[in-house]
């Protein structure tokens, strides 16, 4: 290979590696920087306005996300970021991230962190489909959430490598499809009553893949209230710590589902529990399935569980 090629094809790997780069090619990327940041003015002179006279840097979240279109994403530096936040409508921005670009684990420096300014209110109500939240560290007010999908155009949410810290609610859902939920911390949301991921109203979502999450100190931990379980979906991987430090959970998961359409995986799941308090389908388990749920591979703290999943 010629010295020109060499130069041109080490010119493309440093682009297609580059996160700027392939958001740029998806679609405008935004960045969200706190004006107190040192950087701040030499930050905001590199990176100037769009064509169209868009800003490429905001000092608030609110106005980051109303500057966003389809296809857009949002690079959210560290700092308190508290607020109640709603996505533009579908029809306007649908298929956007906001990623943080810090560490979510609680208490280190730099990290992206949001509270709620109105406790009973979510802190991101998602009405748009395609949305993806990374890596933020959530405190969420004694009685809301930190994520609301509204609707039924949340649909294809993700919400990945994100954290909890107090609370009531991690992720509720009103009846949407095609969510991700990965490798997030959901823990030590100890209002009482809480649960990491459930649905109070609406009907029961699929095409759901919850995966690789690490549960401990809510109430519940996934709960469906007996009557939205999901279908069509996969619960796989997941850790779910019965008793914790602060909170010692009642429900470790209910995916009960009244009309009983479909069925979910539940996969190699570690369950804090043993294998008489599982207990599957009772309605005072730890563990209470739909009859056509189905799964393999879980394990209680014991060992193998003797009752299989969906009876």
């Amino acid at each position: 290979m010629s010295k020109f090629s060499s130069d041109i094809s080490q010119a493309v790997r440093e682009e297609l590696l580059d996160p700027e780069f392939i958001a740029r090619k998806a679609g405008r990327i935004f960045w969200a920087k706190k004006e107190a940041d040192a950087d701040y003015p030499t930050f905001v002179a590199e990176h100037p306005t769009y064509e169209d006279a868009v800003p490429a840097v905001y000092t608030t979240l609110t106005a980051a996300m109303a500057a966003t279109r389809h296809d857009d994403c949002i690079l959210l530096f560290g700092g308190d970021w508290t607020g109640n936040y709603t996505t533009p409508a579908n029809t306007i921005a649908r298929n956007v991230s906001i990623i943080a670009t810090s560490p979510m684990t609680s208490g280190v420096a730099g990290r992206a962190w949001a509270g709620a300014t109105v406790a009973a209110t979510a802190i991101f109500t998602i009405q748009a489909r395609g949305w993806r939240i990374n890596g933020i560290e959530f405190v969420p007010g004694a009685t809301g959430a930190a994520i609301l999908l509204k609707g039924t155009n949340a649909n294809y949410f993700q919400a990945d490598n994100c954290s909890t810290w107090t609370g009531k609610y991690f992720l509720l859902h009103e009846g949407t499809h095609f969510v991700k939920v990965l490798n997030n911390h959901i823990i030590n949301l100890n209002a009482t009553g809480s649960i990491g991921i459930g649905a109070l109203t609406g009907v029961g979502g699929q095409h759901w893949d919850i995966q690789d999450n690490f549960f401990s100190d809510n109430y519940s931990h996934i709960n469906f209230g007996s009557t939205r379980g999901l279908f069509g979906s996969r619960i796989q991987g997941n850790t779910f710590v019965k008793g914790g430090v602060w909170t010692i959970a009642t429900v470790l998961l209910d995916n009960r589902n009244t009309s009983n359409t479909g069925g979910c995986a539940i996969v190699g799941n570690y369950f804090d529990c043993t294998k008489t308090q599982y207990g599957d389908g009772s309605s005072t388990a730890f563990v209470r399935t739909q009859a056509r749920d189905f799964g393999a591979g879980n394990m209680c703290n014991d060992g193998t569980p003797t009752v299989a999943i969906g009876n």
